[in-house]
């Protein structure tokens, strides 16, 4: 896949991607992030390959699932610099502060302490 993406890129462009964060399984307990509007189920132990399963709530009756799979960063990043990426980077999510949106509180703790997704960027060699 990486490969593909790379034969798609110009050089010096950026490649810039959002994925499942492989750490979800290792969160203990994984967090329940259903009042972000979705959910997401692990298979019973991690392997390379391992079923991740997003469920977007879309609205009280309509929901679709997204079905990725468990590869460690390293794996990601190694994958990318092989098809001719440099300057790789993995980020956390980060919420910049909205100044419209008031006291939010604690509403964003879980996905700022255990993030379900990255981002993921490099440069066409």
């Amino acid at each position: 896949m990486s490969r593909g993406i790379a034969s798609r890129v110009r050089p010096g462009d950026r490649f810039v991607t959002l994925t499942t964060n492989p750490e979800l399984y290792f969160f203990d307990p994984l967090p329940d992030y259903s009042k972000y509007g979705f959910e997401v189920r692990l298979a019973d132990s991690v392997f390379d390959g391992a079923p991740i399963t997003w469920t977007i709530n879309l609205d009280d009756e309509t929901s679709f699932e997204i079905e990725n799979y468990y590869l460690p960063v390293e794996a990601l990043v190694g994958a990318l610099r092989e098809a001719g990426f440099r300057d790789v980077s993995v980020h956390p999510l980060t919420l910049a502060p909205d100044p419209t949106a008031g006291d939010e509180g604690d509403y964003w703790a879980e996905i700022l302490a255990c993030p379900p997704a990255i981002m993921i960027d490099g440069v066409k060699g």
